[in-house]
């Protein structure tokens, strides 16, 4: 191994971009032909690529690792909106808005659709899921069993300023889909 000393991070930069390419073109066609057939049943299924076959992927086809990036961008958006559901409708509301979201014209769909379904899956299986309750009225009649230790006067505070917004209900592919322009069209 050539041990030199980095005089910048371009070097550095340059030096770690061409051993990257140096392990690529290493690889023999039908290697790098199995890599990327690997590469796209994963992209199919909806899992995450090993840090090699992003390197492979950002090497070979830079376009299409920025895609997986942007999958994985989504994918990991909606894991954090499902974590902070109250119940399982909310759940299923999220996920319908987070597949309802991706484009019929967006080259990337059917891998983004896998990758959605796939947090969806994993959320579902989880015990965190399986512990919320069903609905609203149900997850309202498990806060009412729980003794309220406020007071008369923050009570009455309470009742005074209550608020629609549910920070807890809101998301962010809500909020661009509610902006959205809609026409009114009689039938």
């Amino acid at each position: 191994m050539d041990h030199f000393i980095l005089k910048s991070e371009q070097q550095f930069l340059e030096t770690m971009m061409a051993r990257l390419n140096q392990q690529a073109d290493a690889m023999s066609e039908s290697e790098k032909a199995r890599m990327r057939a690997r590469i796209e049943a994963k992209l199919k299924s909806g899992k995450r690529l090993t840090p090699e076959e992003e390197r492979f992927l950002q090497q070979t086809d830079p376009q299409m690792y920025m895609q997986y990036l942007r999958i994985r961008q989504m994918a990991q958006a909606l894991k954090t909106q499902l974590k902070q559901a109250k119940t399982k409708t909310q759940v299923n509301r999220i996920i319908a808005t987070a597949l309802g979201a991706v484009s019929k014209d967006d080259p990337a769909r059917e891998y983004i659709i896998a990758a959605l379904t796939e947090v969806a899956r994993e959320f579902k299986s989880s015990p965190a899921y399986k512990e919320l309750p069903d609905t609203e009225a149900e997850l309202a009649k498990q806060k009412n069993k729980k003794p309220h230790p406020a007071t008369k006067e923050e009570d009455k505070d309470e009742d005074d300023s209550e608020d629609s917004f549910d920070p807890m209900d809101w998301s962010p592919l809500q909020e661009v889909i509610d902006e959205l322009p809609s026409f009114d069209h009689p039938a």
